[in-house]
This record gives C-alpha cells, structure tokens and sequence, in this order.
C-alpha cells in the first residue's frame, strides 16, 4: 500500500449504516484508514487471487463484519504470528465464508478466518455462521478457522480445511 491512497468507502459505520467493502482495495482501506471499532458489511464476494499478504488483513478488530452470505476467495498469507483475515479479533464475525485459503505463519495464532479471538488481557469476540476451506499452517495454536480462542465464542461454524502444525492445532479451532 504504499503511495495507495484508499476508496472511499460507501456508509458511515454505524450499525443502520455500516461501511460496505466490495472488492480487494475496499477490504485493505478497512485495515488501514477505518476505524476497528466501526460495522462493516460485504457488499459482494471477493477473490484475493495474486494477493499476498504477510500479516493479519485486518490486524484489530473491535467492531462488527457482516459478510451477509458472501465469501472471500484465496486469501493468501505468509506472515508470522496472529495471521488470518483478522489477526485479532474482539468483536463480531458474522455469515462469512473464507473459500481456498492459503495460510502460513511461522510462528503462533495462525486461523484461515481468525488468528486469535481474545488474549490473556482481553476477552474474545464472537464468530457465528462462518466458515473455511483451503490450507492453515504455522507453529502453534493453529485452526480451520480460529487459531485461538480466549473466552470468545465459535458458534454454527466448521472448517474442511487441511491444518498442520507443532502444538495445539485443531480442525475448526487451535486452541
């Protein structure tokens, strides 16, 4: 993203009102010029192919993101620790698929969807109706979907994705 200068986004953020992200360059403003704390919604599917990413997409994440029953194709990462879609996540992951991922972390907290849903110091958020396929690896705390999850919630979710690591992995969540 350097020298990008972000679209402006469609909606102010607000749960009446959410920001709509409909492609790949909306999808980075999000990370990067919006507020975490802010509702978002998918307004289309999206494929990632020939994106790479080497950290979380969105590294925090306070507020609430409605994919509203689209998916988010080859979601591409090598990074380290907390890489997925969300690195770390406190808020709400609603009706969203991430189809065909491709996640590598060298380190902890590596999920197709969500690297780690809370901490030690903060409690997580919730991720309700969503799923992963593809291929999730990294060293430890690795899931389909969730690679850890600190007092957050997974509900009505699954993963079918291939998850390979050293220590507490698990199909849908790591640990």
């Amino acid at each position: 993203f350097n020298g990008y200068i972000p679209p402006q986004l469609q909606g102010v953020g607000t749960a009446e009102n959410p920001y709509l992200i409909s492609n790949a360059m909306e999808l980075g403003a999000m990370a990067y010029y919006y507020s975490p704390r802010a509702n978002y919604r998918l307004s289309a599917s999206i494929d990632l192919l020939g994106v790479l990413w080497d950290t979380g997409v969105v590294p925090w994440f306070y507020g609430t993101f409605d994919g509203d029953g689209h998916v988010i194709s080859h979601l591409t990462i090598a990074g380290s620790d907390y890489v997925g879609l969300f690195g770390r996540l406190y808020g709400k992951v609603v009706n969203l698929g991430v189809v065909d991922v491709n996640v590598v972390g060298s380190g902890d907290y590596i999920g197709g969807l969500v690297g780690s849903n809370g901490s030690s110091f903060i409690r997580g958020g919730s991720v309700t109706h969503c799923y992963s396929t593809g291929a999730v690896s990294g060293d430890s705390r690795v899931g389909g979907l969730v690679g850890y999850n600190y007092y957050g919630a997974v509900t009505q979710c699954y993963s079918t994705a291939a998850v390979s690591g050293n220590d507490d992995i698990g199909g849908l969540v790591g640990y």
